[in-house]
């Protein structure tokens, strides 16, 4: 992924982030809250991005996917048979900005990507059940240039002034078990207990490991996680651990592969508390 000092470009975050007052398309029941029409974990996303009610529902074959129609210009997914099923593709361009933060939903889980710069080219994700999903950003846009500052709530701006990982974590209650990582010029952030291997590829195909598992987890199996690179963060809701893999590919060639297929040791219950000797006495 292109690698950008996120702090020293505060100002040009703060525009992006504000792309949430572009174009709210009304869903056909009347409303513009695609939250009503999500799944628990697509509510869970957009509940952590600015631009909530700038994302749209599209359904087609029995698949669901939420989306901002200012970031996606294409939604795929692939069956373990090989066929293929386009779920969503834009036909027009997006009246308004290019959103720096969405929420992807599908199946059973969620995806609330934080990327200010649009590094992101496409996400491909792999599932338990032999599924493959493909997200595929470059939607094309009316606006070229992102509303002045004053759009923003003080609140808000605060709260979009932190660096991608930092805002993704804000938003999960696992935020603290995270970890950063620091190698051969590459920050990763994961967590232990989801995160089995983080692969490098660069432009030019070679691959390299920046994190591996060494020994197995103590402990639960997150439902919510923080995955973060360079200058983007994608923060991952899967209450039923259907992901097994995750491949982001940046605009500039590179692209960072995930595996979810870690060792866990479920620590056992404590024992129970001791029990009172002594014989006599009331039963109340």
């Amino acid at each position: 992924m292109r690698r950008v000092n996120v702090l020293s470009r505060i100002p040009a975050l703060l525009l992006m982030g504000a792309a949430s007052f572009g174009c709210n398309p009304i869903d056909a029941d009347g409303t513009n809250d695609p939250s009503a029409k999500a799944n628990p974990a697509a509510q869970r996303a957009l509940s952590v991005v600015g631009t909530a009610r700038a994302h749209q529902v599209a359904e087609r074959g029995g698949e669901r996917v939420v989306y901002h129609p200012g970031w996606a210009s294409r939604i795929e997914v692939m069956n373990p048979g090989g066929d293929r099923n386009m779920i969503y593709g834009q036909s027009q361009p997006y009246d308004g900005f290019a959103p720096g933060e969405v929420a992807l939903g599908f199946s059973d889980a969620a995806l609330a990507l934080f990327d200010p710069f649009h590094c992101v080219r496409q996400i491909t994700i792999e599932t338990l059940n032999g599924q493959t999903w493909s997200f595929h950003a470059g939607s094309r846009v009316t606006a070229s240039a992102a509303p002045t500052l004053s759009l923003a709530p003080p609140s808000d701006a605060v709260r979009l002034a932190l660096a991608p990982a930092e805002r993704a974590r804000a938003g999960v209650a696992t935020g603290p078990e995270h970890r950063v990582l620091s190698t051969a010029g590459e920050q990763v952030t994961y967590h232990p207990g989801w995160v089995s291997r983080i692969r490098r590829v660069d432009a030019r195909g070679s691959a390299k490991d920046v994190y591996r598992m060494a020994q197995p987890f103590t402990g639960a199996h997150p439902t919510e996680v923080v995955l973060g690179f360079g200058g983007i963060a994608i923060t991952v809701f899967d209450p039923e651990h259907e992901i097994i893999r995750m491949t982001v590919e940046g605009v500039d060639g590179e692209s960072f592969e995930v595996d979810d297929r870690i060792r866990i040791v479920t620590p056992p219950p404590p024992p129970p508390p001791p029990t009172s000797s002594g014989g006599g006495g009331s039963s109340w």
